[in-house]
């Protein structure tokens, strides 16, 4: 459900089905009856509720949920929400939204680097259990570490210990009429002294074993966060945005003032799905010429360019990938199983993005989604 590329199947049906049931689902997500006929220009939160919207009314047992909140401003992202808790089935969630996890979630499980950790409480409790229950192991990992490495130098000096006792029990190099240093070397290997220094490294050598079989494994980790570095490129400031009117198709339209944007500027542009955020930014990148001085994260990225970005990475050079895969490394991702799969998921994918962007250095940064790295 992340994808709202394509239509949904039975959507045709949903929308033409007048039973109270559909009513009320299609009046829960504040569906309009028009929208069935222009999903290519629904914004991409319409289009997130149109799929749930369908979800819910085929009633099956267990509904499965990824991402629902992507794409989604605070009160279509309330509208789900109360749409979800009216659900009556069994409901698995994926999401990175900690709210909607709070909201919804009974039980959590977390996954962490093909480890499965399960708890049967809301997602913060159980992100406070998990961090308290990795704190502890932690700790228990570096002494178990110190136990063994001052095991491995008894280890050693026990070795040493024994090899020094074989060379004074060898008969090897003594003269053949020295009889009385033959005399006490038989005496020794008779009362078994030699033999008790090697069964003293036996032991410690089964300890070792014992102790690193047993050893806590926890996660490796790694310094997260990413810096945007000052651009060189300063000439195409200031950036000037005439006062206009801008089409949004055959009935809708959006006005807006001048806009002045300034080096180092940093704007948010607020308002409801559908109004035409998306749709001004675009307008701002085709009106100025930034000279592809711009990094740009789109709301919604499709397979085929998913695929397209992945393969253009590999194909880079083995020291700019290694610089593209240490900054995702760096926002929570491994770069060795991204590179391992096929198909990026749409988190990775824009972690991709930004990654490859920043070695640009842009000088304008745009982001048309409202998303979560899981960072």
């Amino acid at each position: 459900m992340q994808s709202t590329e394509e239509i949904p199947k039975n959507l045709e049906d949903f929308m033409n089905t007048y039973t109270s049931k559909s009513f009320r689902i299609r009046d829960m997500l504040n569906i309009n009856d028009e929208w069935l006929y222009q999903w290519d220009t629904l914004s991409f939160g319409e289009r997130k509720r149109m799929q749930l919207a369908l979800a819910i009314f085929e009633e099956p047992d267990v509904l499965l949920v990824d991402e629902p909140t992507n794409h989604l401003d605070t009160k279509s992202k309330n509208i789900v929400l109360n749409a979800l808790k009216s659900f009556k089935g069994i409901g698995i969630l994926v999401s990175h939204d900690r709210e909607l996890l709070d909201s919804l979630s009974q039980s959590t499980i977390i996954l962490k680097n093909k480890n499965i950790f399960t708890f049967r409480t809301s997602f913060s409790k159980a992100m406070n259990e998990y961090l308290t229950n990795m704190e502890f192991l932690e700790k228990t990992q570096s002494k178990q570490y110190s136990e063994i490495k001052k095991l491995k130098k008894s280890i050693q000096t026990q070795y040493e210990k024994v090899s020094q006792s074989k060379k004074r029990m060898s008969k090897k190099g003594l003269n053949k009429n020295d009889t009385d240093s033959k005399t006490k070397i038989n005496l020794a290997r008779l009362t078994g002294k030699d033999k008790n220094d090697g069964s003293a490294l036996s032991k410690l050598q089964s300890k070792q074993t014992k102790l690193l079989s047993n050893a806590v494994k926890t996660d490796k980790v790694f310094e997260l966060g990413i810096e945007f570095h000052k651009s060189s490129a300063k000439n195409i400031f200031p950036i000037v945005i005439k006062k206009n009117i801008l089409e949004l198709g055959e009935i809708k339209k959006l006005s807006y003032e001048s806009l002045l944007i300034n080096q180092y500027d940093k704007i948010g542009i607020i308002g409801e799905n559908g109004a035409g955020k998306s749709s001004f930014l675009n307008h701002l990148l085709s009106a100025v010429d930034l000279k592809n001085e711009y990094l740009y994260i789109p709301q919604e990225i499709t397979e085929y360019e998913s695929k397209k970005l992945f393969d253009e990475i590999n194909a880079l050079k083995n020291d700019i990938k290694g610089e593209i895969y240490t900054i995702v490394r760096k926002l929570a991702s491994d770069p060795i199983k991204l590179q391992d799969s096929f198909i990026p998921s749409p988190g990775e994918v824009r972690k991709l993005i930004i990654a490859k962007g920043l070695l640009e250095s842009p000088s304008f940064f745009r982001s048309s989604c409202d998303f979560d790295l899981g960072v």
